[in-house]
């Protein structure tokens, strides 16, 4: 019995010692900042990495080329991944419901939008794009846009 006590004390203080350490994020810059100046930039240059424009000359094809235009490109996409991550911190998620729901959303397009870049795959780099304008859009229209 003695033990058993023993050990129990010991859980307790084990536990009220991890939950006095917890981690405070830092998430003054506030939420209209990280979508100016981080996620913006990084949706802007894989937006506009891929099109495909007619005119009478023929087709246009803009996409990445050399090596380091596909680098650069997984910088981007590797924000964006983490910043669905940032938007669901205390601080700044405006919920938890459907805020969580589209943050995740970016993350995991962020994550397809990589898979192609790395495969090097204009194809699928332009779908998964056009997937994260959609996630972006949508909840734009639930929290960004007036109503």
């Amino acid at each position: 019995m003695k033990i058993v006590k023993c050990l129990l004390i010991m859980v307790i203080v084990f536990l009220q010692g991890c939950a006095s350490t917890a981690t405070k994020y830092n998430t003054d810059l506030k939420l209209p900042q990280l979508m100016e100046w981080v996620v913006d930039p990084a949706a802007d240059a894989i937006f506009d990495s891929v099109s495909w424009v007619s005119n009478e000359s023929g087709v246009i094809e803009k996409s990445p080329k050399t090596d380091e235009e596909w680098d650069q490109l997984k910088s981007h996409a590797a924000i964006l991944i983490e910043s669905g991550n940032l938007l669901m911190l205390d601080g700044r998620a405006l919920d938890k419901g459907d805020w969580f729901k589209f943050a995740r959303a970016l993350s995991v397009a962020g994550q397809k939008t990589l898979d192609s870049i790395i495969a090097h795959d204009k194809e699928e780099l332009f779908n998964n794009g056009s997937m994260m304008d959609t996630v972006c859009e949508n909840c734009h229209l639930k929290y960004a846009y007036p109503q």
